[in-house]
């Protein structure tokens, strides 16, 4: 067991370093989030009911954030970028909640999987998994989090992730803490989630439908006195129904006519109920149940105004755009639909299409504080509306401090954009600007899953993606650095999506490797495709969310191409046509941690990361291989811009160097390593990484859940580097402000599996 503090979280997304590992003593670094814009579900919003500004949000991925309403500049905060590695599974939220008397005190029910497929999953990472998911609690506003040792399965990216709340703190006795599991049943702590305190409610007559259980509970503030116990609970349980208490959960009936699969649940100030499922939405007066659906199909969303109990807002939710959203004023016998012929969208997203309003909607909140005002989440973050009531409400993002994209790839050309990403569910982005949202983003497929561009032309950029939803894909070509695509004229053959592009040096020839198919090569920009001769078998993954990299071109000589295979090197010398097995190497296939990268400048010198096999050189275009005798785990590594008066590349690792585990820079080809990460930026889900190779010490990191991580030296007087002054001073200032909490330190914080393939949602 480790006894691990889990850290604090500063007030912004922006850090600074003060400390280094390996080799001389590096540069302070400094690191936030390049602007996205969203790009996640957000599956449910929590606001105090005393504190305006206490307000929360769960994403599937990204773990927890909270409205920091700053003069000027108002965002989300997130609280879990502290998690390093090993906890990356408490990003995925389940569920959320608050304790009534005190804004502070917030409750996390966090694992993205359950721990049985956490261990079937296992392919690279230990099997001594212990406390992969947990009930996790803060008492400073989620700047810091205690593991309260409910060790049950949570699964908050899995089916049926935006119902709940499953967490429910009583409102007059604030010690008193539930939780309804999705395999487990009813749990309670009497001691305010105390490690240790959990008790199953042995009276509570079921489960439910296994790996859904419990969707809600629910506590009647009416129902008890200060002090004293609330007498009147309700559960909504898959497969069963709707279960009530009226003895603080001694016993536990459940309600004739209830919906058998219930969702969300919002209770009124006059004692109403109403619960939405799977054909609707019902309403329970004392013991009446009634149909109030204000259309067929499933609903989900569910909120009630709490200065007046005749507004109810419910939403439908379909897997798909502008889900239907409907407002009555009359307790639900009349219902206003509020879709997208009577809105007005504005937005901090330029990027954002119109139809991605309502999209699966995970919640809808009246905000207790501000009369009118109704918050709503969904598949790609926050939307806000002051006046629901009014004949054309107007919707706005909220999205500023909120990045919850995943990361399939990252691309740093020598010239004009520093950045491009690949990205799942938005496609991606030619990022001109690093602190700023982009103006539009790719818009070709669901996903980019990979990048290139031509070593001696970083005009002409390739890339290659998906489309989940009904399994096609292709690719694209640019010759303006990104401005402008192309897409490949033809394909090899009409399933062809997904997997690695790499375009040669010289940009006459394209190597494609799609999804669970050989490889392919053009030589006339996409115009026809051959398969490639002497390779055996596919190269990636047949698998949606595979992040390997096991192809490369050489960045000087146009005619070669590299490919890791089953413990070889592969080596075309002819543009992909004919491939021959060079070096033999550790075989690490499908650990999801491969990858080959050839360095800019230098002809021949290729790498391949292997993962726990560590980081290899080449310096013979791949007929002999040196193992790097210091990294002891290569997760990925990156090229980037030579320091200066040097002539090779730097070199970025994300991994374990002397027995730490960090993004670690190299200027000398790996004799000396820096740390250049920080425990405030933990990376607890970083896929990909890629050095800039315009600006010596940038380093980009993408993760599955937080976007995508800049990290570079704070520069030296007299320069402003990405921040520019203001920047910099918000830096100093962040730094006292955050060395000035406490940290609170956790229990049981162990190490779990690699990020398994998310569920395809979008």
């Amino acid at each position: 067991m480790i006894n691990r503090a889990i850290g604090t979280t500063a007030l912004t997304s922006v850090f600074i370093l003060g400390a280094a590992s390996a080799g001389a003593e590096p540069p302070p670094y400094v690191w936030e989030t390049v602007a996205i814009g969203g790009g996640g579900y957000v599956t449910g919003l929590v606001i105090h009911p005393s504190d305006p500004d206490a307000i929360y949000i769960r994403t599937d991925v990204g773990g927890a954030y909270r409205f920091d309403p700053r003069p000027g500049d108002p965002g989300w905060r997130p609280l879990m970028d502290h998690f390093d590695r090993p906890m990356r599974n408490f990003r995925g939220i389940q569920s959320l909640a608050v304790d009534p008397t005190d804004p502070q005190v917030v409750y996390a029910a966090a694992g993205a999987y359950p721990k049985s497929t956490l261990v079937s999953w296992n392919l690279y990472e230990p099997t001594d998994v212990e406390h992969p998911t947990d009930v996790l609690k803060s008492v400073d506003g989620g700047q810091s989090w205690t593991a309260t040792e409910l060790n049950l399965d949570i699964a908050g990216n899995t089916g049926g992730r935006w119902t709940g709340e499953r967490l429910a703190v009583d409102p007059n006795n604030a010690d008193v803490v539930y939780f309804g599991s999705q395999s487990d049943g009813l749990w309670r702590s009497p001691a305010a989630a105390e490690p240790g305190s959990w008790q199953r409610v042995d009276s509570f007559p079921t489960a439910g439908a296994d790996g859904a259980g419990i969707r809600f509970v629910l506590i009647d503030p009416d129902s008890g006195a200060p002090g004293d116990l609330s007498q009147t609970l309700y559960a909504g349980v898959v497969g069963e129904g709707v279960f009530r208490s009226t003895d603080a959960g001694t016993s536990w009936t459940r309600l004739a006519g209830s919906p058998t699969n219930a969702s969300r649940a919002a209770l009124a100030q006059d004692g109403s109920l109403y619960v939405t499922h799977a054909d609707g939405v019902a309403r329970l007066n004392g013991t009446t149940w009634t149909d109030i659906s204000p259309a067929g199909g499933e609903f989900n969303a569910i909120t009630v105004d709490p200065s007046n109990p005749d507004r109810v807002i419910a939403a439908q939710r379909v897997s798909g755009f502008n889900n239907s959203i409907y407002l009555s004023t009359d307790r639900g016998q009349q219902w206003r639909e509020i879709n997208q012929s009577n809105i007005v969208q504005q937005g901090d997203v330029p990027w954002w299409p119109e139809q991605w309003f309502g999209s699966s909607i995970a919640s809808v909140t009246f905000d207790p504080h501000a009369p009118g005002r109704v918050w709503m989440t969904d598949w790609y973050g926050i939307w806000r509306t002051e006046d629901i009531s009014a004949d054309t409400p107007v919707w706005t993002t909220h999205q500023r401090g909120h990045e919850e994209t995943v990361t399939f790839d990252l691309l740093s050309p020598p010239a004009r954009a520093p950045l491009f990403s690949g990205l799942a569910d938005v496609d991606g982005f030619r990022h001109a600007e690093l602190d700023t949202y982009p103006d539009r983003r790719f818009s070709s497929f669901q996903d980019t899953t990979s990048l290139d561009y031509a070593g001696q032309d970083p005009d002409m950029i390739v890339r290659v993606g998906q489309r989940r939803w009904n399994n096609t894909g292709g690719g694209m070509i640019s010759h303006d650095n990104g401005q402008t695509w192309a897409a490949f004229p033809n394909l090899p053959h009409s399933d062809s999506r997904g997997g690695r592009v790499a375009i040669s040096a010289d940009g006459d020839a394209i190597v494609w490797a799609p999804h669970n198919q050989a490889v392919y090569f053009s030589h006339d920009q996409g115009q026809s495709w051959q398969q490639a001769q002497g390779l055996p078998g596919a190269a990636v993954m047949n698998h949606e969310w595979k992040v390997n990299q096991p192809l490369a071109a050489d960045r000087i000589d146009g005619d070669r191409f590299y490919i890791y295979k089953a413990g070889r090197l592969y080596r075309s010398d002819d543009r992909g046509a004919n491939w021959s097995g060079r070096a033999t190497l550790p075989n690490v296939d499908w650990t999801w941690q491969e990858q080959v990268e050839a360095a800019p400048g230098i002809t021949g010198e290729v790498w391949v990361s292997l993962g726990y096999e560590g980081l290899w050189r080449s310096s013979d275009a791949g007929d002999s291989f040196a193992q790097l005798a210091n990294v002891e785990r290569s997760i990925a590594f990156s090229f980037g811009a030579s320091a200066p008066g040097r002539d090779n590349p730097s070199v970025f690792v994300y991994g374990v160097i002397d027995d730490e585990l960090g993004v670690f820079l190299s200027d000398d080809f790996g004799q000396e390593w820096h740390k250049v990460s920080i425990p405030e930026v933990g990376l607890a889900d970083a896929a990909v990484i890629a050095g800039d190779m315009q600006t010596y010490g940038r380093v980009y990191v993408g993760d599955s859940g937080r976007g995508v991580w800049v990290g570079e030296p704070i520069p030296e007087p007299g320069t402003l580097g990405l921040l520019g002054l203001g920047g910099l001073l918000l830096l100093r200032r962040t730094a006292r402000a955050r060395f000035s909490h406490r940290t609170v330190t956790a229990r049981a914080m162990t190490a779990q599996a690699d990020r398994p393939d998310s569920e395809a949602v979008r």
